[in-house]
């Protein structure tokens, strides 16, 4: 959250630090991709079909959120022409990405690809599509972010794009271990 960033760019932590996915003044950061997972989501959602997407996020964005809700729309702007639908919810829990959903399809508006910036909009994002009845994937299809670990346990399992963790530990690790010998 962006309180976390705050947080921490006033916190002076008497230990070595290397911060996975966010940019925080003063501190070691590894970054994923700048707009690795966006694209990818754009990709896979128009790769199925998807001539409607949209994208839901949070009132409140950190670097990487931002990154990724921008990746999105750069990449279904320049394959489709034309900019994807924005929903922005209060915040990223899941009540507060359903009820903003619900709103959005209150107003008649439509869509058939969705990309949520976190998987736990994700949650929010599909009790609100069953509460409609409109079904996941057939009508509208959903890419997540984070790869959360109950994603398979969706009904249906929720599709997610990883933020290339794996890389970013195996760049984080050595930092890591220089600041410590330090």
């Amino acid at each position: 959250l962006p309180e976390d960033d705050q947080f921490l760019a006033k916190a002076r932590l008497p230990y070595p630090v290397v911060i996975l996915g966010r940019r925080i003044q003063n501190y070691t950061c590894v970054l994923e991709a700048p707009d690795c997972v966006g694209r990818r989501a754009a990709e896979v959602l128009l790769d199925a079909g998807c001539t409607r997407p949209a994208i839901l996020h949070g009132r409140l964005l950190t670097h990487t959120t931002a990154n990724r809700m921008d990746a999105f729309s750069r990449t279904v702007r320049e394959r489709t022409g034309q900019d994807p639908a924005v929903l922005v919810s209060p915040g990223l829990l899941p009540v507060e990405g359903a009820a903003t959903l619900q709103a959005f399809l209150a107003e008649g508006r439509q869509l058939d690809g969705l990309f949520t910036v976190t998987d736990s909009l994700a949650v929010g994002a599909y009790q609100a599509l069953k509460r409609a009845e409109i079904r996941i994937p057939d009508d509208v299809a959903i890419v997540g972010v984070g790869d959360y670990e109950l994603a398979g346990y969706f009904d249906p399992p929720l599709s997610t794009v990883a933020g290339a963790n794996e890389a970013m530990v195996r760049e984080a690790v050595p930092l890591l271990f220089r600041m410590l010998q330090a």
